[in-house]
């Protein structure tokens, strides 16, 4: 929130006895009005904060570094102390409160009740213009209020300032989410309002006297009217100008009943929906329309029911008739009668008259009771005249129906039935018994309650309690199903059976010659059979299966787990193989073992399950052997240990386990070559005879014919290399020292040493010189810095300031390695200067240092000066300098570092620190805590920038430190 901020008064106060009253104070404050105090939130604390200081009469601040001293604060009408003055809060005397003041500076809050203070319960909306009453005392014993404080008024009074964000709560406005009531927002609600008890009011909404406009409206996002309620009272949905208590423009769904003392619709062309019942004259209509009394369809035109009518009570047409006809335009018309469930429709017809339908279709007599079908005078009870269809004729009596030639889809009959000629019929079901001294064609089944007699049956399924018997013979193109005795549950057969379906037998099976099935058999017991042939046979049952004569199969599957299959004679293969488990596959052919079609053997240890370990496994499409594994992935590949009592020679020996010890007892000879982490040989001397040339004897010493790569560490003793190359990161250390009997060591492409003393001389230049060469020079390192740049000078004013400047820039360095033919015989030197720091008044910025160049090939340019600062009754602060970029032209470029910002606050300030360089850092910058001045320290390291100035309260210009100067150093080698 925003602050406002009170101009600065002072006022004498008049001496009283004591000291403290006898100085000025002179008080400086500033007030935050955090929301409305008596309709702010609950969350919204209501306390205001208050800022001031406290000086005496030379205008020095009170404190020091931290004094207690008690407060009253108190509200009124108006600035001026004195009457008529009229006090808005609190009520009675304020209460005391004890405030920290440091360096003349206090922070309290009006209405803190945690630190003592009055609640504040004033209702800032009843007047806006209120100011702000400050009683201030020494405080007198170990706390304030003990009545032994003398209070001073501070004088005018300072009016309360809304912030400009508060401002906004006078018109309620933003896009936030607000609740009234409540601390809990609802989710995607603008506003929330809840009601607090009981009896509570969520919203009410007044009218002015005589209002004209609506009292409330809702509009959509396009200006749409959603929601209207005008001040006479009526509602309006979907209209701005209801003009009645409830006026709905659009279509409107009720889910729940609707009441009302009539309803009008007044449009001729729309349609009024009822998705229910509806009910007239009646408050529980049972049917879509339900009327309670009459209900009378007059005036012009015809009245049409499109579906249904239905009539609880009695349809009279009057002198008129009643017409059921097709709709003119379209669709059809129909008369359904269905009365309620146990009752009967009755039509009662004159004794003398007939009900007719289309003339002679169908006819009912009421004087003889006959009924016709294609005849106007029925002479028995049902005349038809014409031929009759049935899907089956049922004879509820013992009589005989005799049919001179029957063609039916079904024929029922409950007595004998009789059929002289050929009959077909898709079926038969009889509860008596059925002779035929012809033939019976039936597509679908045949039922026989007793004992019934065929001569030639086709295609016949019999079901019932009696018995079947064929005197011919008998082809059944399906499945023959009986549910009677027939030789047992199973099948007994002296001939041969043909079947392109399946046989299924609960029983035992027997057949006494042959049995061909394309299909599946499956036989729940025993089966037995001459020679036979099966395209699948699955034996399920847990009982052992024996074959006589042998299998010849081209698939045989035995699912049992419990029961035990004997081949006495051993199993013979022809192609093919033994499946395993595993999905692999062993085979046999020609008296050798083959590996199948999968290409791959396993071996398993003895065991009662099918799933015993593998002990032995070969890969022959890879050439891979496994012992203990059956997926070999090397040429031989050996889960656990492995014991060879003779030699062993390979080509190459890896060990892949980090945490797993090879151990060789005795030697180890290796043709071609070894890599290991560690190596021990124990007895002996083991030999290679690759192009390492390398051995180990058995005292522990390492030899190396030709050339050792090692990428790791190698540890020895008193060691002779010939050539040693180290190529990893890490340190060597030779705690022997090394000799170099020839050769050199190379530096950067460039060699030191070797065969002779080689020495190393520093030439340290500060100041432009000239480098000359020495005789027998091989190589040199430069070290060139730029000057440090100087600090910003500090400018104070006026006694109410405290100003921190900006600390100077380091300079840039740069470091290449040359050749004495890059050196020549001579170069130029230029030092960098240093960059002086600010001075002269109004807050001058330090000065740059200078570049430094070694000839023209290595240079380093000089850091920034730092920013200076010149104020009026501010705290304020000013950026450091700039850090110096090295040269380009070097092997190594490092960039000065950057000056530090200075700061400035109540009643301190401190100078930026230096830049540092790469020599080291750079100079501090001055540090005020009172009044007065500190100026920059001048940088001290190579290069290193100066330190800003800093004052507080202080009239006149304070300098900021010089930078150090650059320099360049020579490495003669």
């Amino acid at each position: 929130m925003a602050t406002s901020f009170v101009k600065n008064l002072q006022v004498c106060i008049p001496s009283v006895g004591r000291s403290f009253f006898a100085a000025l104070f002179i008080f400086f404050f500033l007030t935050t009005l955090s929301g409305n105090g008596a309709y702010a939130a609950a969350g919204v604390p209501r306390v205001i904060n208050h800022q001031g200081r406290l000086l005496d009469s030379s205008g020095n601040l009170l404190g020091g570094t931290g004094t207690s001293y008690c407060f009253r604060f108190s509200i009124y009408d108006d600035a001026i102390v004195g009457a008529p003055d009229s006090k808005l809060w609190p009520v009675g005397t304020p209460s005391d409160m004890t405030a920290t003041v440091k360096g003349g500076v206090f922070n309290i809050g009006v209405g803190d009740t945690n630190a003592g203070g009055d609640v504040l319960d004033y209702n800032f909306q009843d007047n806006s213009a209120v100011y702000l009453n400050v009683d201030v005392a020494s405080r007198v014993g170990g706390a304030c209020g003990g009545g032994d404080e003398s209070y001073e008024n501070l004088a005018p009074r300072q009016r309360i300032l809304a912030s400009a964000f508060t401002l906004n709560a006078s018109s309620v406005l933003g896009s936030g989410q607000s609740a009234i009531g409540t601390t809990t927002l609802t989710a995607n609600a603008v506003l929330t309002l809840e009601a607090t008890s009981t009896s509570a009011i969520p919203l009410f909404i007044k009218g002015f006297f005589g209002q004209i406009a609506d009292l409330f409206r809702v509009v959509g996002a396009a200006g749409n009217q959603l929601l209207t309620f005008t001040n006479a009272g009526n509602l309006g949905i979907g209209t701005s100008s209801p003009g009645t208590p409830l006026s709905v423009t659009g279509a409107g769904v009720f889910t729940g009943p609707v009441t009302a003392t009539y309803f009008v619709a007044t449009s001729t062309t729309d349609i009024s929906y009822f998705a229910g019942n509806l009910g007239v004259g009646t408050t529980s209509p049972t049917e879509q329309l339900s009327v309670a009394g009459r209900l009378f369809v007059g005036g012009a035109g015809t009245s049409t029911i499109e579906n249904n009518l239905y009539v609880l009570g009695t349809l009279q047409t009057g002198s008129g008739s009643m017409y059921l006809t097709a709709n003119t335009i379209s669709g059809s018309g129909a008369l359904n009668v269905v009365p309620a469930s146990g009752s009967n429709v009755n039509f009662t017809l004159d004794s003398i008259g007939k009900f007719a339908v289309n003339g002679d279709r169908l006819v009912i007599d009421s004087s003889t009771g006959y009924v016709g079908i294609g005849t106007s005078s029925p002479y028995a009870q049902l005349s038809i005249a014409g031929n009759v269809v049935a899907g089956s004729f049922t004879g509820t009596t013992s009589a005989t129906s005799t049919f001179a030639g029957v063609q039916s889809s079904y024929l029922d009959s409950y007595g004998a039935l009789k059929a002289a000629a050929t009959s077909t019929l898709n079926g038969i079901r009889n509860s008596g018994f059925i002779t035929a001294s012809g033939n019976i064609n039936s597509d679908a089944s045949i039922t026989a309650g007793a004992s019934s007699t065929f001569q030639g049956i086709s295609t016949a399924y019999i079901n019932g309690s009696g018995n079947l018997s064929i005197t011919g013979a008998g082809t059944f193109g399906t499945t023959l199903l009986v549910s009677g005795t027939s030789t047992q549950n199973g099948i007994t057969n002296t001939g041969f059976i043909t079947t392109t379906g399946n046989i299924n037998a609960d029983n035992s099976g027997s057949f006494g010659s042959n049995l061909s099935v394309t299909g599946s058999t499956s036989v729940g017991t025993t089966f037995s059979a001459g020679s036979t042939t099966l395209t699948q046979l699955n034996v399920t049952n847990v009982s052992t299966s024996t074959f006589a004569g042998g299998i010849q199969t081209a698939l045989l599957d035995v699912s049992s787990l419990l029961a035990s299959s004997t081949f006495a004679n051993g199993i013979q293969l022809s192609n093919g193989c033994f499946r395993m488990p595993n999905g692999q596959c062993a085979g046999a052919g020609s008296g050798t073992v083959t590996s199948g079609s999968l290409n791959t053997l396993s071996y398993y240890s003895a065991a009662t399950t099918l799933d015993s370990a593998v002990a032995l496994s070969y890969d022959t499409g890879n050439g891979r052997l496994g012992i203990g594994t059956s997926t070999p992935g090397t040429p031989l590949s050996v889960t656990g240990a492995g014991v060879f009592t003779g030699p062993l020679t390979f080509t190459s020996f890896s060990a892949t386990s980090s945490t797993a010890t090879s151990t060789i007892a005795g030697h180890l000879d290796v043709a071609g070559n070894i890599e290991a982490d560690r190596f021990f040989a124990t007895t002996g001397t083991s030999t290679f005879q690759g192009v390492e040339g390398t051995f180990f004897s058995s005292t522990g010493n390492l030899g190396v014919a030709g050339t050792a790569n090692i990428g790791s560490t190698l540890s020895a003793g008193s060691t002779t290399i010939t050539n040693l190359n180290v190529t990893n990161i890490s340190t060597s250390t030779l705690a022997g020292g090394l000799s170099i009997t020839s050769g050199c060591f190379a530096i950067g492409g460039l060699c030191v040493g070797g065969g002779s003393t080689a020495s190393i001389t520093i030439r340290t230049f500060t100041s432009n010189d000239t480098w000359n060469a020495p005789a027998d020079l091989l190589y040199a390192e430069v070290i060139v810095t730029g000057g440090g740049g100087g600090g910003g000078e500090v400018q104070g004013n006026d006694t109410t300031n405290a100003i921190g400047a900006g600390g100077g820039g380091a300079g840039g360095t740069t470091k290449e390695m040359l050749t004495a033919a890059e050196l020549g015989s001579s170069q130029s030197v230029t030092v960098g200067g240093v960059g002086a720091g600010g001075t002269g008044g109004g807050g001058a910025s330090g000065n740059p240092g200078g570049d430094s160049y070694f000839g023209l090939l290595v240079g380093a340019y000089g850091g920034g000066g730092g920013i200076g600062l010149a104020s009026i009754n501010t705290f304020e602060s000013a950026a450091g300098g700039v850090g110096a970029a090295a040269s380009s032209t070097g092997d190594i470029a490092l960039a000065g570092g950057a000056g530090d910002n200075g700061s400035g606050g109540n009643g301190d300030a401190e100078g930026g620190t230096g830049g540092s360089s790469y020599w080291g850092g750079g100079g501090r910058g001055g540090i005020v805590t009172a009044a007065g001045t500190s100026g920059g320290v001048a940088g001290s390291a190579y290069g290193s920038g100066g330190g800003g100035a800093a004052t507080v309260n202080t009239n006149g210009a304070t300098s900021g430190g010089s930078g150090a100067s650059g320099v360049v150093i020579v490495y003669e080698y």
